[in-house]
C-alpha cells in the first residue's frame, strides 16, 4: 500500500475545491434580485450546488486517507483502531485494492488543468475589470 497516493488525492481535493468555489459572493442589498415562484426555489437550490459537492469531496477524501493511513497502521502492527476504521470504511478487504494507477494520475492531471484553467480565466477577468473602474 503506497501513502503516495495521499498527496495526489489531496491535490484533486483542492483543484475541486476551487473550481467549485463561485468566483463572485451573492449580491447583497440593492443589487439583490427578488425571486418569486420557481425561480425562487431555483435560486435557492443553485447556491448548495457547490457547498454539497465540495462536503462529498472533502469527505470522500478523508475516508479514503484514512483508510490508506489505517491499513498502513494495520500492517506494522495489530492496531484496533485501524481494524475498527477498515471495518467501517472498507469492509470486506476492498480496501487491499487502493493502489496509485494511471487513471489515479490522468484524473489528477485533468483536474489540476481545470483548476489552472478556471484561475487563469478569473485572473484576466478581474484584470480587466480593474482597468475599466
Amino acid at each position: 500500500m503506497s501513502l503516495a497516493r495521499i498527496p495526489v488525492i489531496l491535490a484533486v481535493a483542492l483543484s475541486n475545491h476551487a473550481t467549485m468555489t463561485p468566483p463572485n459572493p451573492p449580491p447583497e442589498g440593492s443589487d439583490k434580485k427578488v425571486a418569486h415562484g420557481a425561480e425562487a426555489l431555483f435560486v435557492k437550490t443553485v447556491r448548495w450546488v457547490p457547498f454539497l459537492a465540495k462536503s462529498i469531496v472533502w469527505a470522500e477524501t478523508l475516508c479514503e486517507i484514512a483508510v490508506l493511513l489505517a491499513l498502513r497502521a494495520q500492517s506494522s502492527s495489530q492496531s484496533p483502531l485501524a481494524a475498527r476504521l477498515l471495518a467501517i470504511l472498507a469492509p470486506a478487504h476492498t480496501a487491499v485494492r487502493i493502489q496509485p494507477s494511471p487513471a489515479l494520475l490522468a484524473g489528477a492531471l485533468c483536474s489540476h488543468s481545470q483548476a489552472a484553467r478556471c484561475a487563469s480565466r478569473a485572473t484576466a477577468h478581474w484584470a480587466g475589470c480593474s482597468r475599466t473602474s
